[in-house]
């Protein structure tokens, strides 16, 4: 700067005023740049930030789905045994067979409801952030479509069937079973086995449970395979940034 400064007395004192204006343009080209190269610098440095943050993000995202697999294998696991006991009571009451321990255990897992709760803390911090963090316009859409429409339609289904579990337990199995135990595996022992084996009512019960597990076995099956391409989607998103 020293040396600027007595270059410019120099042209000044000199009356060199064509080089004067040359090097005052000079000045000002190297000080534009300057802040060029500066803000340059922080476009950088926030698009580095951005970018931990989405990578972070995306791989809170993976662990969110492993979790909601782990979830939705569950439940499709359980509501299978339900299926699976709705249909050995129905054989037992076409061939009468006579009851059972082992049934009464069968009568208590034909009810056994879980939820489904998906793990949404990354999606809520993508839509704080903005989803327009994520460039890539497929992926960008697969997390929305799965967390706005099909796990909202898959927790509307599971939530109705759990209504349902619970009124059923307040109706029908209040009216047509003695005595219930909950411990590892549920117990059920019917008021009358003779007439619950004649109820059409109980029997339309069965069947129709049956039905709607299927459909939420399908649903989660399904979902399953979602979150399995998105986090294989996700993997390949998080190797470009490496």
């Amino acid at each position: 700067m020293k040396l600027f400064n007595k270059f410019r007395r120099q042209i000044i004192g000199n009356n060199k005023i064509r080089n004067y204006i040359f090097y005052a343009i000079g000045e000002i080209v190297l000080v534009v740049l300057g802040i060029l190269i500066a803000v340059k610098i922080n476009n950088l440095n926030e698009e580095q930030k951005q970018a931990e943050l989405r990578d972070s993000i995306l791989e809170e995202m993976q662990l969110n789905l492993k979790e909601d697999i782990e979830d939705m294998s569950a439940n499709e696991e359980i509501h299978q045994r339900a299926i699976n006991s709705a249909e050995v009571i129905l054989k037992a009451f076409d061939e009468k067979i006579p009851v059972s321990d082992s049934m009464y255990f069968h009568f208590g897992k034909v009810i056994v409801t879980p939820q489904f709760l998906p793990t949404k803390s990354a999606y809520n911090n993508l839509v704080d952030v903005g989803v327009r963090i994520l460039e890539n316009d497929s992926l960008r859409g697969q997390l929305t479509e799965l967390y706005e429409n099909h796990y909202v339609f898959l927790k509307r289904l599971a939530d109705s069937e759990w209504d349902t579990s619970i009124e059923d337990y307040n109706t029908i199995y209040r009216e047509k079973f003695s005595k219930s135990e909950y411990r590892y595996l549920p117990k059920m022992i019917p008021e009358n086995y003779k007439d619950l084996q004649s109820d059409l009512y109980y029997q339309n019960y069965l069947h129709n449970r049956i039905g709607l597990l299927k459909l939420l076995i399908e649903e989660y099956a399904v979902n399953v395979e979602r979150a399995q391409k998105l986090i294989s989607h996700i993997d390949e998103e998080l190797a470009k940034g490496n």
